[in-house]
């Protein structure tokens, strides 16, 4: 269902610093009470013009009841943000991406039902096509529901064979711990004697053999164009190629050694290494892929003490 923003609403809302405050609340904290918002607020406002403040916003469906708790006395009703409430603060009054994460995570996270991707995609579309500069020039779209999809597949076609270690299993291991070798030590570290073989996976798995359309607009071509982007090349002083893993390649690597882990597919073509030494080495590896995160890898586990 696609989100609708009234302008009427827009204007009614600009009127009262208050309602806006009320609804970026409710956002980030999830359901709350008259008297709970009062408190938040540090008596900066009082508790009838708070009231009025979700009266109106309640009576234009940017807020929805969540509840009573009942108790001594009259009992406590509690409010939530609506989708449209959400939207219209994010697109009429937040240009902070740090402020938007927020409120956006917030939404997610206090929510009884699970937030679809779909949804989310919208929230940040909405964000991006009104704050960022010429947006249209680029392709938005959340990638991660197609990308689970596509992993959940290759893990299916290709680790599943208690048996066997297939040969795309091997290629990716190996980019895992040896990122930009060439094709002749990638054959070698394989143990492929023939090289045809190694070349054919390379080519289903970088953009070399892409078929280009330039309308992607299914599942399958999205899905296709992923699976074309799980190795990256790169090239030598020399000019020779080179392989590696691409952001994506390194998160199915790093699958494939957890539900090894867990017991879920069979061998690993380097087998033998402790789940952690193996993502110690990929963090190390491809550091550069993701800096804050591998970059920052001992830290990280030094704070989380792991």
């Amino acid at each position: 269902m696609t989100i609708y923003l009234d302008e009427n609403k827009f204007n009614d809302l600009t009127k009262s610093p208050l309602r806006i405050k009320v609804l970026e609340s409710l956002a980030i904290k999830g359901k709350l009470s008259k008297s709970m918002v009062e408190s938040l607020f540090s008596k900066m406002h009082y508790y009838p013009d708070i009231s009025n403040a979700f009266d109106n916003l309640l009576q234009n469906s940017l807020i929805e009841g969540a509840g009573k708790k009942v108790g001594r006395g009259r009992p406590e009703v509690f409010y939530r943000i609506t989708d449209e409430g959400l939207a219209l603060i994010i697109y009429k009054y937040h240009h902070d991406p740090k402020k938007f994460w927020s409120l956006l995570t917030g939404f997610c996270y206090h929510r009884d039902e699970q937030v679809s991707l779909d949804r989310v995609d919208e929230f940040y579309s909405l964000f991006v096509n009104k704050h960022l500069k010429y947006p249209s020039g680029y392709n938005y779209f959340f990638q991660l529901d197609l990308f689970s999809k596509m992993s959940d597949k290759w893990i299916q076609d290709n680790a599943k064979n208690k048996n066997k270690i297939s040969l795309e299993q091997k290629v990716i291991e190996t980019l895992s711990m040896y990122p930009a070798i060439a094709l002749n030590e990638l054959v070698k570290r394989i143990k492929e004697p023939r090289q045809e073989k190694v070349i054919k996976v390379l080519d289903r798995y970088t953009m070399k053999k892409l078929h280009y359309t330039d309308t992607y607009d299914t599942d399958a071509q999205y899905l296709d164009l992923m699976h074309h982007c799980i190795v990256t090349v790169g090239h030598t002083a020399k000019g020779v190629e080179t392989y590696e893993l691409s952001l994506f390649g390194i998160i199915i690597a790093m699958t494939l050694v957890r539900y090894h882990e867990m017991g879920r597919i069979g061998s690993l073509f380097y087998n033998g290494i402790l789940l952690q030494d193996y993502y110690n080495k990929i963090a190390s590896n491809y550091k550069y892929a993701l800096p804050l995160i591998f970059g920052k890898w001992y830290l990280l586990k030094t704070h989380l003490r792991t």
